[in-house]
């Protein structure tokens, strides 16, 4: 039967576990929120420390990171609830990176809720104030629509607290109409997605895809 306990009473039935492994998605589930907490109360859990966490949720922070340190990152444009001029920022950022189609999506968000396709600055400005109006985020990421071949990559860490990726899974998919990986395609049967484990990649591809994949844990 479940039982709403205060938080005294929850960090005292933490402290009698050996070890806590958080399953919380989005919001203080895998921004920082509930490690920090956990940090702070000595809890000894599964997964990235907090700062880890806050840096790599937020798309449009962890975006700015990857390329400060030299990462290849898409162009982005990030609109704020209370900014000005939403609509002439939209137009320029299409107009500069010659853009017909686009992603909106939260800054601050995951599963691939809140995300649209589009394919014009009426329309990115259309669903931004859709996100905010909605309380999805303060925060709205518009970026041009990345074509390619999509794939996962699982990153773990040793005794020797080295990252070590494991093999990619290629995700196959339709994008035909300008789709995306979405969350019923993520999350709930379907026969629209396939998944190749090992990917059909060359070793080239492969080793790349690992290599960069612990770069990039080893950064964050």
């Amino acid at each position: 039967l479940a039982q709403r306990l205060e938080e005294p009473e929850f960090i005292r039935a933490l402290q009698e576990t050996d070890l806590v492994f958080p399953v919380i998605h989005g919001k203080f589930g895998e921004d920082g929120g509930i490690q920090k907490f956990l940090e702070k109360h000595s809890l000894p859990f599964v997964g990235s420390r907090a700062k880890s966490c806050f840096r790599a949720f937020d798309k449009q922070r962890a975006n700015d990171y990857l390329a400060a340190h030299g990462f290849f990152t898409l162009p982005s444009l990030l609109l704020k609830k209370n900014g000005k001029h939403h609509r002439e920022h939209i137009v320029h950022f299409f107009t500069k990176h010659q853009i017909g189609r686009a992603i909106v999506k939260p800054s601050g968000g995951g599963s691939s809720i809140g995300v649209y396709s589009i394919d014009s600055p009426e329309k990115a400005l259309e669903k931004a104030e859709l996100l905010f109006s909605t309380g999805m985020d303060t925060r709205v990421v518009v970026e041009p629509f990345c074509t390619g071949i999509e794939f996962t990559v699982i990153v773990l860490q040793n005794d020797a607290d080295e990252p070590v990726a494991l093999i990619p899974t290629e995700v196959e998919t339709d994008y035909t109409g300008h789709q995306f990986f979405d969350f019923r395609k993520k999350y709930l049967p379907t026969n629209q997605v396939k998944y190749h484990c090992p990917p059909r990649f060359d070793d080239d591809a492969v080793r790349l895809i690992r290599k960069q994949a612990e770069d990039v844990f080893r950064l964050i």
